[in-house]
C-alpha cells in the first residue's frame, strides 16, 4: 500500500511541479524515491529467501511485467520513449539485481552477498559528478544498453544520475530483510537475538523509518555536495 500510495504521489509531483521544482517539495520526492527503492529492496530480497534463494525465471518475469507494462502501453499513445519513464527501468533494474544478488550468489554468507552487492553499489556510484576526466563505471556498464535507458529527450548523464542518487537504498532494504527473515538461515548481525524483545510491530516500523531516513541522509549528502561542487565551479 506504501509504495501505491508513493508511486501516486510521484507521478503528480511530475505532473504538478516541472523543474526547477521547490526545494521542499524536490525533497519530498526524493525521500519518497529512496523509501521506495528501499522497500523494493526489502520485498526481492524476501522473495529470493521464500524460493530458497534458487533462481526461477518465472517470478523475475512477472516482476518486470508489472513494472513496466503501463509505461510500455503508454509510450506510443502519449508519442514518448521507454527511458522518459525513468522510474520504471529504475525500480526494474534494482529489482532483478537484488533478486540475482541473493540466488546467483546463494552458495556464499548472505554477509559476503552484501558485501558484494555494496561493492557494486560502490563501482556504480564512483564519479557521480561524471567528470570525463576520471573513469565512471556506471557508464561502461550501461554504455551498451543506451537504447534502453537513453533517448533523445532522456541523456545518458541523466539516467546516471538518477541511478546513483539512491543506489545504496535498495541494499539497506536488503539488509533489513535478511535481519527479519527467519528462513535466511543466517546470523547476519550476533546482535539479532538481543534484539528479539524489540520485534513488536511499532519497534519494527521505527526500525524501517530509521533505515529509510539514512538512506535518505546519504541522498541528501550526494545532493548537497554536487550543488556546492556545482556553485564552485560557476565561480
Amino acid at each position: 500500500e506504501w509504495k501505491g500510495w508513493m508511486q501516486i504521489s510521484i507521478l503528480f509531483y511530475h505532473y504538478l511541479f516541472p523543474a526547477p521544482q521547490p526545494l521542499p517539495i524536490y525533497i519530498a520526492a526524493r525521500i519518497m524515491v529512496a523509501s521506495f527503492l528501499f522497500m523494493t529492496g526489502y520485498g526481492q530480497t524476501m522473495k529470493a529467501l521464500q524460493q530458497d534463494c534458487r533462481f526461477r525465471f518465472t517470478p523475475v518475469i512477472l516482476t518486470l511485467l508489472r513494472l513496466n507494462l503501463l509505461v510500455c502501453i503508454l509510450c506510443p499513445f502519449m508519442n514518448r520513449s521507454y527511458p522518459d519513464y525513468y522510474f520504471a527501468p529504475l525500480v526494474s533494474f534494482w529489482s532483478v539485481f537484488v533478486y540475482v544478488l541473493h540466488t546467483a550468489a546463494r552458495d556464499f554468507h548472505p554477509v559476503t552477498r552484501l558485501g558484494i552487492g555494496f561493492l557494486v553499489c560502490s563501482l556504480l556510484s564512483f564519479n557521480s559528478r561524471r567528470d570525463p576526466s576520471l573513469p565512471s563505471f556506471a557508464r561502461l556498464f550501461f554504455e551498451p544498453m543506451s537504447w534502453l535507458v537513453s533517448s533523445r529527450t532522456t541523456q545518458m548523464d541523466t539516467w546516471l544520475f538518477r541511478l546513483q542518487l539512491d543506489c545504496f537504498s535498495p541494499l539497506v532494504g536488503s539488509a533489513l530483510a535478511l535481519c527479519s527473515c527467519p528462513t535466511s538461515g543466517s546470523i547476519l548481525f550476533r546482535a539479532r537475538d538481543k534484539l528479539e524483545s524489540l520485534r513488536t510491530t511499532f519497534a519494527m516500523r521505527l526500525f524501517v523509518l530509521g533505515s529509510i531516513l539514512a538512506s535518505v541522509a546519504a541522498t541528501h549528502g550526494l545532493i548537497a555536495t554536487l550543488g556546492a561542487w556545482s556553485q564552485r565551479r560557476a565561480i
